[in-house]
């Protein structure tokens, strides 16, 4: 049995980890940027605390290797130093990915290394393998010697999040987009549906658009771009549009920037089409709508109602305003076309926020998954068994982590 106020729970995204320590507001936990572990040459190396990083041995010379948290801003602008150790939802740097959780626990969170005693939940995505299973529970136990380890799959814990064991969840991320059916608790991992594509590729046609807007490029340079895209989103101008026609008939709206007004035209509202259109940046994938659809049409025929009426849209995507609009009628008209199966066919499609009693969340279904990460811990730190211990470690090994799940 371990205490509330110990347990340790990571999220893992693409361009962030999530970090708490406790069951505390998932609001106010630190975020630590995925390109927080940088590898950097000796001459521009930061060393911690004002130390010289020199000579550290194990598993503390990790930070003599890697720049994380503030001090990365440093060395930012050497593009050769900087390295994603998740790219589109997988790990393929483990030192630098070890890097950034060395980080999360023991200078963003406070543990020690010598006398930890806070249990780690991870909420990593459901496709990590079994061998990255193996990997995390080895690298948590021998590097950061933690007294219990459990990982928790991202879209049971969205469900968690809003009080719900069966649906599906819509994860929208950085780089990937996941499609995640559950029922009864459990991953229907035959119909996951994994988009490669994420609110960074949007970000991307958005200013692919607007360099392609006249009227912006005359008013903005390229230098100061970025700035005014963030203007833009924070303007009230900047939605999904309804239908893929109304992009045509978006009239022009005056954005103030920098004490004065930018005129835009439909970038405002295109920018989210790749979701719905992935042909416009390339990629020749399913659309969102078609891969919901797919996801549900693909599990058994009489969970195929209850799944539809249990959506959760959630990742940094699902703060698009008006998404959640468009994929409703997007996927009304696609199970309008399906195949007719009596009281088996999907009629009514309804999205599902946070309950009642979690309410302050509703304006944060980006939380979701991890606000069931802090609801699975806060009942599983009542009983050791919930987790892969020290002892169960030393006698079978990273293998461990197969037999506990949430």
């Amino acid at each position: 049995m371990f205490r509330e106020e110990n347990i340790v729970i990571i999220e893992c995204g693409s361009r962030y980890f999530r970090v708490s320590k406790g069951v505390g507001d998932p609001t106010r936990q630190p975020l630590v940027p995925q390109l927080s572990a940088l590898a950097v040459p000796q001459e521009v190396r930061v060393p911690q605390n004002g130390e010289n990083t020199a000579g550290s041995q194990d598993a503390e010379a990790l930070a003599s290797e890697f720049v994380c948290g503030g001090a990365a801003e440093q060395v930012l602008s050497r593009p050769d130093a900087v390295h994603q150790p998740i790219q589109r939802g997988r790990i393929v740097d483990w030192e630098r990915f070890a890097a950034i959780c060395d980080h999360a626990l023991f200078r963003e969170l406070g543990c020690r290394r010598a006398t930890n005693n806070s249990p780690v939940l991870l909420c990593t995505p459901a496709y990590w393998s079994k061998r990255d299973r193996e990997r995390l529970t080895q690298l948590f136990f021998e590097r950061f010697n933690v007294p219990a380890f459990m990982i928790a799959e991202q879209p049971l814990l969205a469900l968690y999040g809003v009080g719900s064991v069966t649906g599906v969840a819509i994860d929208i991320g950085y780089e990937t987009t996941d499609v995640t059916p559950v029922i009864d608790g459990f991953l229907q991992r035959h119909a996951m549906q994994t988009l490669c594509m994420g609110v960074k590729d949007l970000d991307a046609h958005l200013e692919k658009l607007l360099r392609a807007d006249d009227q912006v490029q005359a008013a903005v340079g390229a230098d100061v771009l970025p700035e005014f895209i963030q203007q833009l989103k924070s303007s009230g101008h900047y939605t999904v549009a309804p239908t893929a026609a109304d992009i045509a008939r978006t009239e022009r709206e005056d954005i103030e920037f920098r004490g004065g007004k930018v005129s835009v035209g439909s970038a405002r509202c295109a920018f989210a089409e790749p979701l719905f259109a992935p042909e416009l940046i390339e990629q020749q994938i399913a659309s969102l709508p078609e891969a919901v659809h797919a996801a549900i049409t693909v599990c058994d025929a009489d969970k195929r109602v209850q799944l539809s009426e249990c959506l959760i849209l959630t990742g940094g995507g699902s703060l698009l305003p008006g998404l959640r609009e468009r994929l409703e009628a997007e996927l009304a008209t696609l199970f309008a076309c399906g195949e007719t199966i009596g009281d088996m066919q999907v009629s009514n499609l309804r999205f599902v926020g946070a309950p009642d009693y979690l309410g302050e969340y509703r304006e944060h279904p980006e939380l979701f998954g991890f606000l069931g990460g802090i609801i699975l811990g806060k009942v599983a730190v009542s009983d050791s068994k919930n987790f892969v211990t020290k002892t169960d470690y030393n006698e079978r090994g990273p293998s461990a982590i197969h037999a506990k799940n949430p």
